[in-house]
């Protein structure tokens, strides 16, 4: 069992949870270059007062596989919420098209995801409340991120995508040392 805690895209919400280790089941995608998103991951239903096409519920979810001491093992992942995440219709190509830039946004968690990593393994002494502060800071950094890209989407339009997704691929290979979720600190 691994202990959890979760921060939900486009609405921050933390849940400390216990769960196991799955990397694709039928509740969580986890982020990987090479199993992108599919419209069959959409399971959730979309609500009638919402007028998106594409709701994604982007996470970063936070383990400990192994308690020390002295040695602690943590697993950080980019995950996506099957059973809240919709696509309406999901047979349209307008969908299909939004499945993109939904790819895009999925990816923009794994760059946090990777730089909470990062931060995490560049620190000679952990507390939880060296923990705390690596979270809230990404946290408001990844939220940030996602209300300026809505911004530029309105105001510049499909010329954000295609810079983004370069933005992306830099940073996500700028970070590669990072890529594998799991690590160990010493406490």
């Amino acid at each position: 069992m691994k202990l959890s805690k979760y921060i939900f895209i486009p609405f921050i919400l933390v849940l400390p949870l216990i769960s196991s280790a799955q990397k694709d089941d039928m509740y969580t995608k986890e982020w990987s270059d090479s199993n992108k998103l599919k419209i069959s991951d959409f399971r959730g239903y979309p609500t009638p007062y919402r007028n998106e096409i594409i709701y994604p519920c982007h996470s970063i979810g936070y383990y400990i596989v192994s308690p020390g001491p002295p040695i602690w093992t943590y697993e950080i992942v980019a995950e996506l919420d099957k059973g809240c995440s919709w696509i309406k219709p999901k047979d349209t190509a307008e969908a299909i098209a939004q499945l993109q830039y939904t790819q895009d946004m999925f990816d923009l968690v794994e760059v946090y995801a990777r730089r909470i990593r990062k931060a995490y393994q560049l620190r000679t002494f952990f507390s939880s409340e060296t923990f705390d502060s690596i979270h809230d800071e990404y946290e408001r950094k990844m939220y940030n991120a996602f209300v300026s890209l809505e911004q530029q989407e309105h105001d510049i339009g499909i010329k954000v995508f295609i810079d983004l997704e370069q933005n992306i691929k830099e940073q996500l290979d700028s970070l590669k040392a990072y890529k594998n979720p799991i690590f160990k600190i010493e406490h």
